[in-house]
């Protein structure tokens, strides 16, 4: 079973329609906008209300589509920032747009700051003294030193050892 729903902000009277699968009657949406609304005014200052059901999601998302048209997401009392309908794409890019960003990737790439760890970041503490630890006395020994087992440290050393730290 799929279902139409319309969430109501119960403050501003601002409103958001979707679908989901199921009954879930404390489901609210999904948008990004109904999100930071319910974090704004919490949760219990919302409504949801059954608007249709279907018994299939291509017709459910079909009549979402539409009711959340163009001119439905121009409407400033609504949270619904996308056309509705599967959704969920956001904005399809130029090849513009898609050059701009390859170029950006490869010249990160070359600076070496691509997927690199935090320069000059500096180990904490207790990392220091595993490492330390380990380096002295082996993992079985570290081990028994800062009072863990031989699988936590062993898990911790080649964690840290692994990163690069």
């Amino acid at each position: 079973m799929h279902i139409l729903y319309k969430t109501t902000n119960i403050i501003n009277e601002k409103y958001y329609i979707g679908v989901t699968n199921g009954n879930n009657l404390w489901y609210k949406g999904s948008g990004t906008a109904l999100k930071n609304a319910i974090k704004k005014y919490g949760i219990t200052n919302f409504t949801r209300e059954t608007l249709e059901t279907f018994d299939n999601s291509v017709d459910a998302y079909i009549k979402e589509n539409e009711i959340v048209n163009e001119d439905f997401v121009a409407n400033r009392n609504t949270y619904n920032m996308k056309i509705g309908g599967y959704g969920g794409k956001g904005q399809i890019k130029t090849a513009e747009h898609k050059q701009k960003i390859a170029e950006s990737v490869r010249k990160r790439h070359n600076e070496g700051r691509y997927n690199a760890s935090r320069p000059g970041r500096k180990p904490a503490m207790n990392t220091k003294l595993l490492l330390l630890t380990v380096k002295k006395l082996g993992i079985k020994g570290a081990a028994k030193e800062l009072n863990l087992s031989f699988y936590q440290c062993r898990d911790r050393y080649y964690r840290v050892k692994n990163k690069g730290v």
